[in-house]
């Protein structure tokens, strides 16, 4: 009885995957996205001297993603002191502090104001025909993307990307003394997909 249960199982299975792969397109999952990797890099950063640009490479997926441009910034394990000042110099310690702002989508943004934070962000396709600039912008402020006892994340920007190569670069405006040594990662990723 167990040979003709698997034997069962065998025939469902391939008439399964007949049936997928002779209409495939009228399925509303894109078979193709199954198993992507979800394009992910850090880099360490220091936002202690102005002018120093740091650029990652991003090979983009298949499909067209919004990628979030964020900073990491790192505490020891442990150490509450440090903690509590890298949450005051960020602004995160307080209810009070902040506000709501409308982002370039005209959505409500959440900004916890802490010290000014001058960075310029770039974006350039990389393509045979060499690199095309498709984002540049400044930003004085971040907002406040998440954190736990050893990380305090903040976002930069938002950048919708198609499927390709891209050179992302950051590049602080000011040197930041206050944070020279804290340790600092600059990410680029899909959100909830890293």
């Amino acid at each position: 009885m167990t040979t003709k249960v698997l034997k069962c199982w065998r025939v469902t299975l391939v008439f399964a995957t007949l049936l997928v792969a002779s209409c495939g397109d009228s399925f509303p999952i894109d078979f193709a996205a199954i198993g992507e990797k979800y394009p992910d890099v850090t880099i360490p950063v220091s936002l202690a001297k102005k002018g120093v640009v740091y650029t990652v490479d991003l090979d983009a997926g298949v499909k067209t993603y919004t990628y979030t441009v964020y900073l990491d910034f790192l505490i020891k394990k442990n150490d509450e002191q440090e903690l509590q000042r890298v949450a005051n110099l960020l602004g995160m310690n307080e209810q009070k502090d902040g506000g709501y702002i409308p982002d370039v989508n005209g959505q409500l943004v959440f900004i916890r104001t802490g010290i000014a934070i001058p960075l310029r962000l770039t974006v350039k396709r990389i393509d045979s025909g060499g690199e095309t600039l498709v984002y540049d912008q400044s930003f004085q402020q971040l907002w406040a993307y998440g954190g736990n006892k050893s990380t305090i994340s903040r976002a930069i920007a938002d950048v919708r990307l198609g499927p390709a190569h891209y050179k992302v670069s950051l590049e602080p405006l000011a040197d930041i003394n206050e944070l020279a040594n804290v340790p600092i990662n600059f990410k680029v990723g899909v959100p909830g997909k890293h």
